[in-house]
């Protein structure tokens, strides 16, 4: 899980620079999101080409260690859901630096098109029967109340993140949240951040409630209820997880303006340029 975060966390980085292969024209910028996939899929075990395919770039590259700790502990469907979520993520990344490279600030609507599908939380999301050590039926897998679980655990967690982050990413060619909504609607910074709270409190409603049906579908199978219920404190970790590391770590530099109530109040014009 460590390797499987480092690789995330690093290209994921890369991704944000525009900086992830080797291209020298706009029309060659696809050729590392292909080349990442054929990659992905190889060392995932899901395919067996005549010749070891490149890595993109060497942060793609870190990639192998974790899966290769995957293909030795992992079905070959959980690997194939896995594989499908990074597929997603890098196509959707594509969309994303079309939006930068051309200077267009999205709709709230695009923003979360595309953005609901370059945060790495679903790659996340599908490991974490793995980390549960519970293998889900497909008759909890396909329930509508699982897809709730999914999406708004990474709804959450994006809306963290884009907050937070917020000040870092004011001075880096990176589309946020914030300023996309306050583009649309036209409104102050502190209206779209009760808009934000908002959206953040039904997140936590949303996921709770998914999290209470899914129980209740198993409630005949102690076992796989136990499991079940791991999977979900594992998911409902990812967005808590998301908040306390991104308050204290150095990258976004914020902990310092938490308040006495547990607020933050972030000098957003004091923002250092790094």
């Amino acid at each position: 899980m460590a390797l499987f975060g480092l690789w995330s966390f690093v290209w994921d980085d890369v991704l944000d620079s525009g900086d992830h292969g080797d291209h020298t024209s706009p029309s060659e910028t696809v050729r590392p999101f292909e080349q990442a996939l054929v990659y992905a899929e190889h060392h995932l075990g899901l395919s067996n080409p005549p010749n070891e395919p490149p890595a993109p770039s060497a942060a793609f590259g870190l990639l192998q260690h974790s899966a290769r700790t995957l293909r030795e502990q992992v079905n070959a469907d959980q690997r194939l859901r896995i594989f499908n979520q990074i597929k997603i993520y890098i196509e959707c990344c594509q969309t994303e630096q079309k939006y930068t490279s051309r200077g267009v600030v999205p709709s709230e609507q695009e923003y979360w098109e595309y953005r609901r599908d370059t945060s790495t939380i679903p790659m996340w999301l599908s490991l974490a029967e793995y980390a549960a050590d519970v293998t889900l039926p497909r008759v909890i897998l396909e329930t509508d109340e699982f897809s709730t679980l999914w999406k708004q655990v990474n709804r959450g967690g994006i809306i963290i993140n884009d907050v937070l982050s917020l000040r870092k990413e004011m001075h880096e060619n990176v589309i946020n949240l914030v300023p996309v909504m306050m583009h649309a609607s036209g409104q102050s910074i502190d209206s779209v951040m009760s808009l934000i709270i908002q959206q953040l409190e039904k997140c936590v409603q949303d996921i709770k409630g998914a999290g209470r049906a899914l129980l209740g579908m198993v409630d005949n199978d102690p076992l796989l209820r136990a499991g079940l219920q791991r999977y979900i404190d594992q998911v409902e970790s990812m967005v808590t997880g998301a908040y306390y590391w991104s308050l204290e770590c150095d990258r976004y530099q914020v902990a310092q303006y938490k308040q006495e109530d547990g607020s933050l109040v972030i000098p957003l014009k004091c923002a250092p340029h790094q």
